[in-house]
């Protein structure tokens, strides 16, 4: 695991990230020449963010908020696992033409592992720390 300290940066990656991809959607003109791969680098660049904040240590790290820890992560790997299948049959149940399974494994052909993983990240980020608040009320 990673210091505390690193958790405070992968935050500051994700919301530049996040700030910059709004700037590429919005069409400004520093960007425009090389859209996509400026969109392919700042979705990276976010998950590598994600990634930080979830493998850094709480500040009072304790064998009690380990172990809360890995059940959310198994839980939220589960839990994105459970919706990336959701999605990929959704696809396969709202097209309008022949209904194919090409068409139902489309969704997993497009970036399935960036997918995965921010879905998966944000949500252990999101459940570990809704947990982590109620555990630290408790005691």
């Amino acid at each position: 695991m990673l210091s505390f300290y690193f958790k405070k940066i992968g935050y500051g990656i994700v919301i530049l990230s996040l700030v910059m991809f709004f700037f590429v959607m919005l069409n400004f003109d520093f960007f425009s020449p090389l859209m996509e791969t400026w969109v392919g680098v700042l979705k990276w660049f976010g998950l590598s963010g994600l990634i930080l904040v979830t493998v850094s240590r709480e500040k009072n790290e304790t064998a009690e908020i380990e172990r809360l820890r890995y059940r959310c992560f198994f839980q939220t790997f589960f839990g994105a696992f459970i919706s990336i299948v959701v999605f990929s049959l959704s696809n396969l149940l709202v097209t309008d033409d022949v209904v194919s399974m090409d068409k139902a494994l489309s969704y997993l052909k497009d970036n399935d592992l960036f997918k995965f993983s921010v879905i998966f990240l944000t949500l252990h980020c999101s459940t570990f720390s809704s947990q982590l608040k109620k555990m630290t009320r408790i005691n």
